[in-house]
């Protein structure tokens, strides 16, 4: 029950605060998209007391094309760069709110990250966009 009220609080926070994907185009002064076919884009960790990282990956689609989102877990080493620990995969179909929801237990005394990337295939199964969040660094010490 727990968990499930942290997933709901996290995607409620990861909906208010998402990244929408927009750039201003400082030439002509008017905003353009950045994505074509990715409106907004999001990641999210929390690590609860018993050291289980809740790792959280949003994405919207605008267009009706097959989708992979990957969620990989980062941990910090003591030279202060990060490796993978942990890779997830899954492909969706179709427009709007995709959520991909993992949970793996870590170690006490790292720092560890989430990486969300999506990947937009189309009809031949070609990638035609690529987008990728980090979340925020967890200090698990």
């Amino acid at each position: 029950m727990k968990r499930k009220i942290m997933m709901l609080l996290m995607v409620f926070v990861l909906i208010i605060n998402t990244q929408w994907s927009i750039r201003a185009d400082d030439a002509e002064n008017e905003i353009s998209l950045r994505y074509t076919h990715i409106s907004s884009i999001s990641a999210g960790l929390s690590i609860d007391s018993s050291n289980v990282a809740n790792c959280l990956g949003t994405v919207t689609i605008r267009d009706n094309y097959k989708s992979r989102m990957y969620v990989s877990l980062y941990k910090s080493s003591s030279s202060g760069s990060y490796s993978r620990i942990k890779m997830w995969a899954q492909d969706f179909t179709g427009t709007g709110m995709k959520i991909m929801n993992k949970y793996y237990t870590v170690t006490r005394g790292y720092k560890y990250k989430v990486k969300v990337e999506v990947r937009i295939y189309n009809s031949a199964g070609n990638v035609i966009e690529t987008a990728e969040k980090y979340s925020v660094t967890v200090d698990n010490t």
